[in-house]
């Protein structure tokens, strides 16, 4: 019975030694590069934070939304845009008794705008020419300014509200998109890590499964020679279908956060791919994602 006891407590000892030794090689493991293999599919992190720039919607979105009005900002000065007038004016008068039709040749050119303290200006020249007339031609050169004195003149700054206002709302829109962008960010780095470990506990989950399972068909051996006990057997029998649960919890732990991360990036070479997805971060590809 002693011989018995011994041989129980040495293998517990021993399947805990191995299960650390198991869980030490995994992590040690995965700290080297991994390669993917035929059957899975290599992410890194860097390419993460690049799918994610690209084809996240609330990124999108937030980034539309600036750009859009950024291009209406600058549509604003449209209203400080100088306009070219032109007219061209013919005429021609009859006068009782006379010999010959006066006819009257008119043109006028000219820019005309407003600028942004409220002046509303009208430059040009307007020539005419006459013929079988007093009068053979006329040229006016000169220039016409109005100013606003209060609502839109310089004191209240009314003619460029509409541009400031644009200006803050642009400004406002690049800062929510700065806040989407961080919040999505800090969403994607908690499901990357999230997965990594849900991948890290299904490897040595695995391992745990196959030692056991390695002690259980062992102890199946020896219970049968009569060298353990029914009860030391019966433990190794509920070691192996404990870690056999733990197993299954795993895998779903790892599909749920597998659904979680690509959610953040929902690329279709992605999505659409079936391939077990393997992730390896670098601390080489996470320094160079954040160097801006």
């Amino acid at each position: 019975m002693i011989y018995v006891i011994f041989l129980f407590q040495l293998s517990n000892i021993v399947i805990n030694l191995v299960i650390i030794f198991v869980f030490l090689l995994i992590l040690l493991c995965s700290a080297s590069p991994v390669r993917a293999a035929d059957d899975s599919l290599f992410l890194s992190f860097d390419k993460v934070l690049e799918y994610a720039l690209a084809a996240n919607p609330d990124i999108q979105e937030a980034k539309f939304a600036w750009q859009s009005k950024s291009f209406g900002t600058a549509a604003q000065y449209g209203e400080f845009e100088p306009k070219l007038s032109g007219r061209v004016l013919k005429e021609r008068a009859e006068r009782p008794g006379a010999l010959f039709v006066e006819t009257k040749d008119e043109y006028k050119l000219g820019i005309q705008g407003k600028l942004p303290i409220g002046t509303n200006y009208d430059v040009g020249f307007n020539q005419a020419t006459y013929t079988h007339s007093d009068i053979t031609s006329e040229l006016y050169l000169g220039a016409e300014l109005k100013q606003s004195l209060l609502k839109d003149g310089p004191l209240y700054s009314g003619a460029t509200n509409l541009l400031r206002q644009a200006k803050y709302e642009q400004q406002k829109l690049y800062q929510d998109y700065r806040q989407t962008l961080t919040d999505i960010l800090e969403k994607i780095c908690d499901a990357y890590w999230n997965y990594f470990y849900a991948f890290q506990v299904v490897e040595f989950s695995t391992e745990a499964v196959k030692v056991s399972e390695e002690i259980y068909k062992d102890a199946v051996h020896r219970v049968n020679e009569g060298l353990i006990a029914p009860l030391e057997f019966a433990r190794a029998k509920n070691e192996w279908m404990l870690r056999q649960s733990a197993l299954l919890d795993a895998q779903n732990s790892l599909r749920l956060e597998k659904m979680q991360l690509l959610l953040m990036i929902p690329v279709a070479e992605v999505l659409k791919d079936s391939l077990i997805l393997v992730i390896n971060p670098q601390l080489e590809d996470i320094k160079g994602s954040f160097e801006i």
